[in-house]
This record gives structure tokens, C-alpha cells and sequence, in this order.
């Protein structure tokens, strides 16, 4: 073990030097020296002849999971917790690990023995409610922080968590009332503006929202960002209220604000794809016989943000027979735990050939440690992997992609209308979310040279104007049964935790498409 990794260790495990046993004091003293392999050899001897040395199974495990080696680090917490069942200090460790290690159902397992250890302590059940958010589970978490709200009065994060959990099932107007109790408490919280501005489809402009709003912007302690979600919130407004001029107004200002905090980078984009097509060319997939799991076929759903991917994702998981996994992190995951030794994509070429299996396995394991119903079926609706489609390809030979398009002025359009994270840097300029888009198509036309039988092309136009045909189509191909139920999501008890959580309580319908007419004047200036 490299020196550093061992004084982090030694510093983190909370236990106590005077109480030490003498071996492993000296096992430590011998790691420290620069001795990490026969200190870590020595500490294995010792557990394996004192296997009820709650210390010595604490430290082993804690050493393998900062060597990354998190299968054996599993192993020592759990005869950890034979030992000591009840033991917080242990359980505690316990759910950080499995926390790290993204396995949020074991951690969920220990948080609820802590919150059973310590019912009234109010810290340690919010953090089993937001295990609970983590995994999808949100008629739990609502319980709990229901019950923190009724134990510790009303505060704005507890409040906030279930605003928005009950705007995600639907009830927008009770959603709003909560909405309204934060702003009681924190009238610059512009989150709570926000939450009323998208619960409401407004017909006229609501003068003391839109007053609150003023008052948060003309206060210079309020940061930019918060200001920036304040204009993304009266364009929203305005443009219910058909005040297109003063909407495209506050989304502009909206965006020169992400845009000076977050600037594009269109050639890092350009160079990343240039790599990409370099690395998985036709030779490299009927050269290399590397392959990863050809037993499922998980489901992606590909495409531009705000492109109908969450409307998508809730008609094919009304079916019952797949897991709608959100834009998933399972393969950003995958790819640092496997790629923590070696650079991806430059460094491709040196890894071994289970490496794809491994990736496989561990981007499976994440849908199955993260979602209720993670051992279903996948779907993975996070629009960028239309850039690792070459990879995925070679974990998931069966894999079934979903090009999701939209036309390009509406869908342009909408993206600038959106705030998104910070790292979604291409959103805030017109001319970069073009350009964006036009790179999308064609590294789409790219993997389609490759694997055009993985890929089925669909856009949000037929999707919503021919609904039938088109899912029946989609269904054949995703190999489901389609049924006449599919698109009766509406009323659907699931909490959808996206911008699109109005829309898709709206139903199929075709009121989105061509929105960006009224906007024509303002877009050919850069589209």
C-alpha cells in the first residue's frame, strides 16, 4: 500500500492509538515504513488466526477499500458486523461504504438499523429519507420527512424535498402550497419560485410572484446563479402568458449569466468525438473478440436534452416490464471504477480482454443496488451516451438504442429555456446548442455505419402524432409486448424527478411541436 494511502487510512478509521492491540500498532508502524505489502500480508494473518478482533477486521477492511479492492473490503465489514451487530461506529462505516461503492440497498439495509438504534435522532433520519429519494422510493422518503417536518418544525431543504417529490406524482397544487411555505421562510429562495412557476400553466402574469422575483433581483447578496433561475422562471411565465418578447427577454439574460459562470468548449467536444471514431472504427469491432455480456439487451434512450426522453422512458416503463433507471450515472461508474489504473479513452488499448465483461457487470450491478425494481430490465435515458455508444456496444452486444430526434428549432429552443447543471456548459448560447445538436446527428450517422442494428431511429414528431403505430413498432423492436395500455402513464403513481414532470402529466399530445414559431425572429439570428 503507497505511504499516502496508508495515512489516510490511518487517519480516517477512528480508532484509537492507545487502544490498539501491540500487533497491529506494529503492523501500521511496518506500513508507514514503506512496508505496505507484507504490513497488509501480516494484517490478513492476523485476522485469519483472530477472526473476533473487531479491530483488526475494521482496519482490513477499511485498507481494502481504499486499495479499491471492494469486494474483499465487503467481506471484512460483514464479519465486522456479525462481530458487533449494533455497533454505530461500525454501521456508520458501513453505509459510506456501500454509499461509495453506489450499492444504496445495502446501505439503505444498515441505515435503517441505525434510525431503528437511534429513532429520534432527526439527523440520522434524514439521512435514511434521502436513501430512500436515492433509490427511487419516494413514497418513503415522503414519509420520513413528513415526519421530520411534524418533529422539527418546517424548514426549507425538508420542505423543499417534498414539494418536489409530490410535483413529480402530479399534485401540482398541493406541490405549490409547499412551495408557498418556503418562501414564508426564505422569501429570496428562488428555488420555491421556481417550484411555483413550474407547477402552474399561468394565463395571466401573477403580479406578486412576479414582485417576489423583482425584489430577489434587484438584492445584490443574492448570487448570480440564483438570479439566473429567477429570469429562467419569468421567461417561463411570460411565455405561458404569450408575452414571447418578454420571455425570450429573461431567458437571454437567464443564460449570459450560466454562460459567464460556465463557458463552452466546442473543440474539446469536437476532439472527444474525433477520438472516439478513431478508437472504435469497423476494425476494431471485427477485429477484437473482446466482448462483455451478450445475455441482456438494456435499453438506451439517445438523443438532444428536451427532446421527449422522459415521455419515452415513462410510455416504455408502463409497460411493466423494464426498470426506468433516469439519466443514469451506471456508466460513468462503470468506466472510473475499471478505469481507475489506466486513461480512458486514450489508454483503451492497454486493458485486458475481461475488461468488458467487467464494465458489464458493474454498470448491471449499479441498476441492481440503486433501483427498487433494478433487476428488471434496464432503461438509460441520459442523452450524452450517444457518445460511448461504441463503447456500450462492446459491453452489451444486444444492446437496444433508441434515437430519439426532435426538430431542430423546437428542440434548440427548448434546451434554451431550461437552467441545467452546471456542467451542461452547450446550453446556454444558441449558436453552441446548434452546433451541439448538428454534432449529435452526425455522430449518430456514424455509429449507425457501425451497428445499425442496435439502433432505431424515432422522432418526438411521430412519437406524438402517431402514437400507435410508432410504439408498435419501437416495442417490436425492444422486443416487449406492446399493448393499449401503454400510453395511459398519466395518472401514473411514479414521481417523475425531471424538468419534463409537467409535460408528461399532460399526456400524448402534439401541443410542443413547432413552439419555436413564435420565437423565429430571435433563433435565425444564430440557428
Amino acid at each position: 500500500m503507497p505511504l499516502i494511502l496508508l495515512r489516510s487510512l490511518t487517519n480516517n478509521i477512528n480508532l484509537k492509538e492507545e487502544s490498539m492491540s501491540t500487533t497491529i500498532q506494529q503492523l501500521i508502524d511496518q506500513a508507514k515504513n514503506g512496508q505496505g505489502q507484507a504490513a497488509l500480508n501480516g494484517l490478513i494473518s492476523f485476522v485469519t488466526e483472530n477472526p473476533k478482533d473487531e479491530q483488526a477486521q475494521f482496519l482490513l477492511s477499511s485498507w481494502y477499500f481504499q486499495s479499491m479492492d471492494w469486494e474483499n473490503s465487503e467481506k471484512s465489514m460483514v464479519n465486522l458486523l456479525r462481530l458487533a451487530p449494533d455497533n454505530l461506529n461500525y454501521l456508520d462505516n458501513a453505509i459510506g461504504m456501500y454509499s461509495q461503492m453506489s450499492n444504496f440497498k445495502a446501505a439503505l439495509k444498515y441505515q435503517e438499523r441505525v434510525a431503528e438504534l437511534k429513532p429520534d435522532d432527526s439527523g440520522i433520519q434524514y439521512k435514511l429519507g434521502m436513501l430512500y429519494h436515492r433509490l427511487f422510493d419516494f413514497d418513503s422518503a415522503l414519509k420520513v420527512f413528513n415526519q421530520l417536518v411534524k418533529k422539527e418544525g418546517e424548514h426549507p431543504q425538508i420542505l423543499g424535498l417534498i414539494a418536489d417529490i409530490i410535483h413529480g406524482f402530479g399534485r401540482f397544487e398541493e406541490a405549490i402550497e409547499y412551495y408557498h411555505r418556503i418562501l414564508k421562510l426564505e422569501p429570496n429562495n428562488e428555488a420555491a419560485i421556481n417550484g411555483i412557476v413550474k407547477s402552474t400553466k399561468f394565463k395571466m402574469i401573477d403580479n406578486d410572484l412576479l414582485t417576489k422575483a423583482q425584489r430577489i433581483l434587484r438584492d445584490n447578496s443574492v448570487p448570480k446563479q440564483a438570479k439566473a433561475q429567477i429570469y429562467f422562471s419569468l421567461g417561463k411565465m411570460y411565455d405561458d402568458c404569450k408575452e414571447y418578447d418578454n420571455a425570450w427577454s429573461n431567458y437571454r439574460l437567464a443564460n449570459e449569466i450560466q454562460s459567464s459562470l460556465y463557458p463552452y468548449n466546442q473543440s474539446a467536444l469536437v476532439q472527444q468525438i474525433a477520438q472516439f471514431k478513431e478508437i472504435y472504427n469497423a476494425k476494431f469491432f471485427t477485429d477484437n473478440n473482446w466482448q462483455g455480456n451478450e445475455s441482456v439487451a438494456p435499453i438506451f434512450i439517445v438523443g438532444m436534452p428536451r427532446s421527449g426522453t422522459t415521455l419515452l422512458e415513462q410510455v416504455l416503463e408502463h409497460s411493466g416490464m423494464v426498470c426506468a433507471g433516469g439519466e443514469s450515472l451506471a456508466l460513468n461508474k462503470a468506466i472510473n471504477k475499471q478505469f481507475y489504473k489506466i486513461r480512458y479513452p486514450d489508454e483503451l488499448g492497454k486493458a485486458d480482454s475481461e475488461i468488458f465483461m467487467r464494465l458489464a457487470k458493474d454498470y448491471e450491478n449499479y441498476y441492481i443496488n440503486c433501483h427498487l425494481s433494478g433487476d428488471m430490465r434496464s432503461i438509460d435515458k441520459l442523452p450524452g451516451n450517444f457518445l460511448h455508444l461504441g463503447l456500450l456496444k462492446k459491453m452489451f452486444p444486444k444492446m437496444k438504442v433508441i434515437n430519439l430526434s426532435r426538430n431542430k428549432l423546437d428542440c434548440c429552443l427548448s434546451v434554451y429555456f431550461q437552467m441545467f447543471a452546471d456542467h451542461m456548459t452547450f446550453t446556454t448560447d444558441t449558436k453552441n446548442i446548434s452546433s451541439f445538436y448538428d454534432t449529435y446527428l452526425e455522430t449518430m450517422d456514424y455509429w449507425k455505419t457501425l451497428f445499425p442494428e442496435n439502433i432505431f431511429d424515432l422522432s418526438y414528431e411521430d412519437l406524438v402524432s402517431d402514437f400507435e403505430t410508432n410504439t408498435k413498432a419501437l416495442f417490436e423492436f425492444l422486443e416487449l409486448d406492446w399493448n393499449k395500455n401503454v400510453g395511459d402513464f398519466v395518472d401514473s403513481k411514479n414521481s417523475v424527478q425531471t424538468p419534463s414532470s409537467w409535460q408528461v402529466r399532460q399526456g400524448i399530445n402534439t401541443k410542443s411541436v413547432g413552439r419555436s414559431k413564435q420565437y423565429e425572429s430571435f433563433l435565425k439570428k444564430s440557428i
